[in-house]
């Protein structure tokens, strides 16, 4: 428990006792929440449990309390693998408009922005969304004349109309001012006078319910409280307010708060205050139990506004300056809550059911458009709420306004009016469905009222835009084939890079970050059907004479190389692969080779250096044995007779031999067999028992590597 606190008491926000928190109305001590035998802590207006770190569970605590671990949904889980799927929520593209509308309430045209979005139609989804009707998707809609439960059918024709219009105060009759004859419903449960037939649900002709209301004529419920006389405790508007403001018919109810003032019959009104009636009215700045303080002077407000949803404010919308607790309950901005803002007309009862019916010649309905001054909220008929938000600097009777409007997104349109005329409004928009939410897409800007016809549009954002590609279909064809190959090769050589976001996603096969061959790979099995046996785990590279081949211990399913080199390197690529390709760029070149079919790799002239290899197997990258850099830089002289120098050049220490070979392929001698020093070396090589001719050494290391150099004997 704690004491009630306002701006600056003991007991207030930025004032609660160590130990304790600030719910709204008082400072909560933790330790309570915790011990408390029943769920009573979490009444507040902020949840007890949840303000000390915990949730209600036979007793306040948390997940890793209790040894698990808290999902995205604040649910427990054994792990994180454990916890519900988050599902990917996506927002959808929007447009806005500014226009001028029509409320139906005799107040004329208002300016207005209207926001709409694309509607996703998928036949079998439950919901009865966009073109879709009985005929042509009977899974999700209604046959005519049937409606879902909450709705009636019109009296004349197959619309539906939501029952709560039945005896709401508005005429729902033949001429259909609403869009609907409820006449059949005992005159639209009263609202249409004497004559029609009796039938559905009577609604309204009662206030029913509380025993407050039993002699009240109108149930009011759909409007923030079930009648005027309830409307007084909860609210302290008066009949006669609540009749010429807001259009209620009080009949047969009580209006304690409309009588004349008569001290001491438990009720303040008129000019009685606390200093001529103490017995009916309390002193300045307390307030009955379940109503707070107000801020800014003696007010009292029902405990429930702060969190609400509404801003009460400095400019009091509704009547209420709460800023001082915590900013509403976090309802307002510090914007909101500053200083000097000018006072507003309160236009309706704060709740967030209170929408006023819209006018049949509107194409709209109560349930896509909301005045600013407000506040809306709309149960989604579908797993997700569109989020609405406003935002301007000067559109309320010349002053800021920053709001937002919960809207079905099944609607695909909603409309939000009241605005100063020719202001500009900022639109964004964020569609959620739970805990998760898509990006806030926007903003986008136009001026209410404009009616020029000019629409403002943004891209959606959120949610997985690539859901759906297969992995591998770099085409996005909905097939993996070699065409998705060629793609992913032209992307790792730069010769044509992949530009689409779910392109790029499918590329990466192995969902690793990159896209390389080891991608590739993975796709090649999908073609080949699993026909790969006898996977490599080791292969050595081979550099002889130019030629570049490999040798490993089974099946090798793609080689990508870069090498650096100067400007005379030529390369070929061999022809017996899925695929080869190679992109040369400046002193560099990038090869892939897919499914080689031989051990020959390609055939090179000039010097080179590998700069990064990777050779995959089926599945993964193999361990590869690098050639060693040696090479014959030359011999002098050359021709020569019967002696020649042969200038040898290596990079570590190495066994090594040099053959010499005649024209015709056949060894005539060995020139040198031994160990070579890191670094350059110079070996002599006698012919004299030689013919003249041309000759062919070959410098040969262990590991494959080798180097030739043609000479010629002039005897």
């Amino acid at each position: 428990g704690g004491t009630t606190g306002g701006g600056g008491d003991e007991c207030s926000e930025g004032f609660c006792p160590e130990g304790t928190y600030w719910d709204g109305v008082s400072c909560y001590d933790c330790s309570y929440c915790l011990d408390t035998a029943d769920d009573s802590a979490c009444d507040a207006p902020y949840d007890c449990c949840g303000m000390c770190g915990g949730s209600f569970d036979g007793g306040c605590s948390n997940c890793e309390d209790e040894g698990l671990v808290t999902c995205w949904d604040g649910s427990c889980a054994t792990t994180l693998a454990d916890c519900p799927e988050q599902p990917e929520v996506a927002t959808p593209a929007i447009c806005a408009e500014g226009l001028s509308f029509d409320p139906g309430d005799g107040t004329g045209l208002a300016p207005a922005v209207t926001v709409t979005w694309a509607i996703d139609t998928v036949c079998g989804d439950g919901l009865c969304a966009g073109d879709e009707d009985y005929y042509n998707c009977p899974e999700d809609c209604n046959a005519p004349g049937e409606c879902d439960p909450g709705f009636v059918p019109d009296c004349v024709d197959d619309d539906c109309c939501p029952e709560s219009w039945i005896g709401d105060g508005f005429e729902d009759c033949e001429d259909q001012a609403y869009g609907c004859d409820l006449t059949c419903y005992d005159n639209d449960g009263g609202d249409c006078g004497a004559g029609g037939t009796t039938g559905g649900t009577t609604g309204g002709t009662t206030g029913g319910g509380t025993a407050a209301c039993e002699d009240c004529e109108f149930d009011w419920s759909a409007y923030g409280s079930e009648c005027c006389d309830t409307a007084w405790d909860e609210f302290g508007i008066d009949c006669a307010t609540l009749e010429s403001t807001y259009g209620w018919d009080c009949a047969g109810c009580s209006c304690p708060g409309d009588g004349p003032a008569q001290c001491g019959d438990g009720n303040c009104t008129g000019d009685e205050d606390y200093y001529n009636c103490p017995e009916d009215c309390l002193p300045p700045g307390e307030c009955a139990d379940g109503q707070i303080a107000d801020c800014a002077d003696d007010d009292c407000h029902p405990d429930t506004w702060i969190g609400d949803g509404f801003c009460d404010g400095t400019a009091q919308q509704y009547g209420a300056d709460l800023c001082c607790f915590d900013n509403d309950g976090g309802d307002c901005t510090d914007a909101e809550c500053a200083p000097g803002r000018d006072l507003v007309d309160v236009s309706s009862i704060k709740d967030p059911s209170h929408v006023k019916k819209i006018n049949a010649s509107n194409t709209y309905s109560d349930a896509n458009s909301a005045s600013l001054r407000d506040g809306y909220y709309a149960p989604s008929n579908r797993l997700t709420d569109m989020t609405i938000f406003i935002d301007c600097d000067a559109c309320l009777t010349g002053g800021p306004y920053s709001g937002s409007f919960v809207a079905d997104p099944a609607l695909g349109e909603f409309t939000i009016f009241g605005f100063d005329a020719l202001s500009v409004v900022s639109v964004s928009a964020q569609a959620c469905d739970g805990a998760a939410c898509g990006d806030i897409v926007g903003p986008v800007s136009v001026v209410a009222g404009a009616d020029d016809g000019v629409q403002e549009c943004t891209e959606g954002g959120g949610g997985d835009p690539c859901s759906g590609t297969l992995a591998g279909d770099v085409t996005l064809d909905g097939e993996v084939n070699v065409l998705d190959i060629v793609q992913i090769v032209n992307h790792i050589l730069e010769s044509a890079l992949l530009t689409d976001e779910c392109a790029i996603g499918a590329a990466d096969y192995t969902a690793d970050g990159e896209v390389n061959v080891l991608d590739i790979v993975q796709i090649v099995n999908i073609i080949l059907e699993g026909r790969i046996t006898g996977d490599a785990s080791s292969a050595k590279l081979i550099n002889e004479g130019g030629q570049m081949t490999i040798d490993a211990n089974g099946y090798i399913g793609g080689v990508q190389m870069t090498l650096s080199h100067g400007s005379d390197f030529s390369i070929e690529l061999t022809d017996d692969a899925l695929v080869a390709d190679f992109n040369t760029m400046g002193n560099t070149t990038k090869l892939v080779i897919v499914a080689p079919e031989t051990d020959e790799l390609f055939l090179s002239s000039g010097e080179y250096t590998i700069d990064e290899v990777i050779v995959a197997n089926s599945s993964s990258e193999v361990t590869v044995s690098m050639p060693s850099s040696i090479e014959i830089v030359g011999a002098y002289p050359n021709p020569f007779n019967p002696s020649t120098t042969v200038s040898v050049s290596v990079d570590d220490a190495t066994d090594a031999t040099i053959m010499a070979y005649d024209i015709s392929g056949r060894s005539v001698d060995v020139v040198f067999d031994g160990t070579l020093s890191a670094g350059m070396t110079s070996v002599t090589w006698n012919a004299s028992s030689l013919p003249s001719g041309v000759y062919f050494l070959k410098l040969s290391a262990p590991d494959g590597s080798a180097s030739m150099q043609k000479v010629m004997l002039m005897k």
